[in-house]
């Protein structure tokens, strides 16, 4: 599976990153909604949204799933295990597929859905859409884990890659990253 997700091909990359994430996103949703109670995960901290206006809601999720998302797998993406594979592949996969399917399954929403049928509505709606999103631009940056930055540059490295990412990566990547930013912010509508 590592020569898939790491392969040389863009197109290759992004067909083997949404097979996986879907395919245990999906998995890990059906196993926990028949093995887990529901709400085995609810946790307050969204509650306090229902007293704010939709619009700051949304953008402090936008930012949210920007910040620890998309910065977070493209940050990740500079380093590579053993095998090869980008460390990014595995915050998208702790947070789209084991998490997300723990949360969708057991429906441990701060507001849960009714029913099953609301919960996949729900995620054909918005979950499709930011998954899709974090599966490209994981996809995309992972090619960044073949030149990692040494950790003494580290820091300079990464400023250097975030000013002028075209002179890192090719221009595809680029357009990739920011299309799957498009994805969270349709999401987010």
């Amino acid at each position: 599976m590592t020569r898939l997700l790491m392969h040389e091909s863009l197109a290759v990359r992004i067909r083997a990153t949404i097979a996986l994430t879907f395919g245990l996103l999906i998995s890990i949703w059906f196993f926990s909604a028949l093995l887990l109670p529901p709400g085995i995960i609810r946790f307050n901290a969204g509650t306090w949204l229902e007293d704010l206006p939709v619009l700051p809601s949304a953008l402090f999720i936008f930012a949210i799933n920007l910040l620890i998302g998309a910065c977070g797998v493209i940050l990740m993406n500079q380093w590579h295990t053993r095998r090869g594979l980008a460390a990014g592949y595995y915050l998208l996969l702790l947070r789209s597929s084991v998490f997300h399917g723990i949360l969708r399954g057991t429906n441990s929403f701060a507001f849960p859905y009714t029913s099953h049928v609301e919960n996949i509505i729900g995620f054909l709606r918005v979950g499709l859409w930011e998954t899709l999103a974090l599966c490209l631009i994981c996809a995309a940056t992972a090619s960044l884990a073949r030149y990692p930055t040494s950790s003494y540059y580290g820091l300079v490295s990464f400023y250097k890659f975030i000013h002028n990412p075209t002179a890192y990566i090719k221009k595809r990547v680029v357009a990739l990253s920011k299309e799957g930013v498009f994805f969270i912010c349709l999401g987010m509508g």
